[in-house]
């Protein structure tokens, strides 16, 4: 059998053509100003702006720091940052939105399809449209080599999965943890002295898809307190809270700094990995250095107070926050059932004991965390299982094909109200 496979795939290579391996962001950035394809390392849409850097299989920035400077440099500028990173009396709040894509996608738009950056963009126009007027969006698109084959067909393009799951390991560099620390410090910058001020708060989001996922996960173990973190982690540090075990890079860490028995204050507002193409022993391994702490401990929301939360203990600031958010659909036949038998393991939301959430039509019979509703006005609840701590900082959870019906289905109008359900809702008090 394996002969005969080793004899067919160089047939089946012919019949395909192979997918250029980028950059595709090569020109200065540009207003937008057309559906075709576009080569801006930044394009401002006008409401959002959203900003490529663009890695080699083996982790590498593929334009060395110019792509990554000039997103960095458009995200300090729209939140009035000064040139080397630190607040301003006209420092906005601001909503940065960091994404990794998954198989079969790089940073390269077209003009006859929707592809996976149109369908990103569509995800910021439409954070755009909520947040309070004058709130800067900015969205960064992670590209890496997730597309070999320029063809479209799943049953000719499928074998692509093994290369591309061993290349998402590699792209999950310490280079992409250096990436994603100057992104977040960007992202953050002045938010203890904004919530003290009672001004707009940033928020700073991380989504990874399928194989995306792979590379976030492999690249939040390595992301150091540098590049603008380290300011703000001894702001909080200062106030009580402990600080990320370094060991274990700044996100993880946070986790392991819970055993101190001190609070820990998120430092992100999400960290999601939808429909990922991953073991889960990733999840196995992050949920045991993610033990709840002593002393009730807790992951903290990053809009946490000590003065709101003793006149307001039900509200969202004050209730203990996930690090993690693993989300998978019912209907994805890849993660379900193909990368069992494929990656030689299940992933985290298809495998009952590592469940730790529940997503329900209707009102659940107990309290939920939170709710969010679809396009046809179906009500979704969100609860956690009986036998789950109230402080366990790692979701896991499953929903079906309604909320997203295949594995790239992942940027649909009800999926995306559940996004923004989870970190809250996007009005004006979760500003604050």
């Amino acid at each position: 059998m394996t002969r005969r496979l080793s004899l067919l795939l160089p047939l089946v290579l012919l019949s395909v053509g192979c997918a250029t391996r980028g950059p595709y962001r090569l020109g200065p950035p540009a207003k937008f100003n057309s559906p075709g394809p576009n080569t801006s390392v930044v394009e401002d849409h006008g409401a959002y702006k959203l900003g490529f850097i663009e890695f080699s299989d083996e982790g590498k920035r593929l334009r060395d720091d110019w792509q990554l400077k000039e997103v960095v440099s458009t995200i300090r500028h729209a939140r009035h940052l000064t040139t080397a990173g630190s607040a301003t009396p006209e420092t906005g709040g601001g909503m940065t939105v960091i994404y990794v894509h998954g198989w079969k996608n790089n940073a390269r738009s077209s003009a006859n399809q929707t592809k996976d950056v149109e369908k990103f963009r569509n995800f910021l126009e439409t954070v755009a449209a909520k947040v309070p007027s004058g709130t800067p969006v900015n969205g960064v698109y992670l590209g890496w080599n997730g597309k070999t084959v320029d063809i479209d067909s799943s049953l000719l393009n499928w074998w692509t999965l093994w290369p591309r799951y061993f290349a998402a390991g590699r792209v999950g560099s310490r280079e992409m943890a250096r990436t994603i620390s100057q992104l977040i410090a960007a992202g953050v910058a002045g938010r203890g002295e904004q919530i003290k001020a009672h001004k707009p708060r940033p928020r700073v989001i991380l989504i990874g898809h399928s194989l995306g996922a792979r590379v976030l996960e492999n690249a939040l173990e390595r992301v150091p307190d540098d590049a603008g973190l380290s300011s703000l982690l001894a702001e909080e540090e200062a106030a009580g809270f402990a600080r990320p075990d370094p060991s274990f890079g700044v996100l993880l860490g946070q986790c392991k700094s819970l055993g101190s028995g001190k609070p820990v204050k998120s430092i992100v507002d999400l960290t999601l990995l939808v429909n990922e193409a991953n073991k889960s022993r990733q999840v196995r391994a992050a949920s045991a250095v993610c033990a709840p702490g002593p002393n009730g401990a807790m992951l903290r929301h990053p809009g946490f107070s000590q003065d709101l939360c003793p006149d307001n203990p039900s509200s969202q600031f004050c209730q203990p926050y996930p690090l993690f958010v693993h989300i998978a659909s019912s209907a994805d036949w890849a993660t379900r059932f193909l990368a069992r038998f494929a990656l030689l393991g299940g992933t985290a939301p298809h495998s009952p004991s590592l469940v730790t959430h529940r997503v329900t039509e209707g009102n659940p019979a107990g309290p939920s965390l939170f709710q969010f509703w679809t396009e046809s006005q179906i009500t979704y609840s969100v609860s956690r299982k009986p036998n789950v701590s109230d402080r366990n900082p790692i979701w896991v959870m499953r929903v079906n094909g309604k909320i997203i019906k295949n594995h790239g289905d992942i940027w649909n109008l009800n999926f995306q109200n559940m996004i923004l359900a989870l970190i809250g809702g996007l009005d004006a008090e979760t500003f604050r």
